[in-house]
């Protein structure tokens, strides 16, 4: 992401169409980056639509669809280093695509924190040995609700492989200024993720049209440049809106007229 322009990706998801039209769609919008869902074998469409599109893709989530049984939390070592081997493949796909970063969400029970650290161990040298930077969302109702306690759980267990997303939706939601996080974050910072919503739900509204108010994009979105943060920057909205071509259109501009 260049210092000077506000390069913006945008998760596939946030159309509501297979991802080869939704990729597509997004070169016609102007997009020059694309955020992607983690899978071990990418149907050929997807790859062809962007290969077409000469999207750049910026972050992958991971660990979704996995195998029934298969959790990255389980105090089961065998089951675990099964699950960890299927995340393995999505992130050797992710290097395959040109991927430079890729997330896990964390799990929801604090007591299974060691076995899900245990597994970031893992995946975070992997990931590292393909040129991708892993990394971990602070999601509230999870055991890391927090951008706080996630930066503060990085640290303390030492995950040297892994850094934040930062997701501005999420702060809403825990009450934390993203300007103040940034601060805290520093170089542990990894990924930004931009959505608004209603203070309490995970609604992936459009930007300002919820609790997130002009001043706060505006500074947060400062403090990133001032920072001179250089990693992706990301459009997470909500596909059953009515209208997401618009949605997203106009949560772009917004931003790009925010970044200075």
């Amino acid at each position: 992401m260049s210092h000077d322009a506000l390069e913006l990706s945008v998760l596939v998801t946030s159309l509501p169409t297979p991802p080869e039209q939704a990729i597509a769609e997004m070169q016609r919008l102007g997009f020059c980056r694309v955020d992607l869902i983690g899978k071990s074998t990418r149907p050929e469409a997807e790859r062809q639509a962007l290969a077409d599109s000469g999207l750049i893709v910026d972050c992958v989530a991971l660990g979704r669809d996995l195998p029934d049984g298969c959790s990255l939390d389980t105090a089961d070592i065998t089951v675990r280093r099964l699950a960890v081997a299927e995340v393995e493949k999505q992130i050797a796909e992710a290097a395959q695509i040109g991927a430079r970063v890729a997330y896990l969400v964390p799990c929801k029970d604090a007591a299974r924190l060691p076995a899900f650290a245990d597994a970031c161990q893992s995946l975070g040298a992997f990931a590292r040995a393909r040129m991708i930077q892993l990394c971990v969302e602070h999601f509230p109702g999870s055991a890391l609700p927090t951008a706080a306690a996630t930066l503060e759980w990085l640290r303390l267990l030492d995950l040297n492989d892994m850094k934040l997303v930062l997701d501005l939706g999420h702060c809403l939601i825990s009450r934390e200024d993203p300007s103040e996080v940034v601060r805290q974050a520093g170089d542990q910072l990894g990924y930004v993720q931009l959505d608004d919503n209603d203070g309490v739900n995970d609604v992936h509204w459009p930007l300002l049209t919820g609790a997130l108010t002009d001043t706060m994009l505006r500074d947060f979105l400062h403090h990133l440049s001032a920072s001179r943060y250089r990693n992706g920057i990301a459009l997470e909205l909500n596909a059953k809106l009515p209208d997401p071509i618009r949605n997203l259109t106009t949560s772009k501009q917004i931003a790009a007229s925010m970044w200075m």
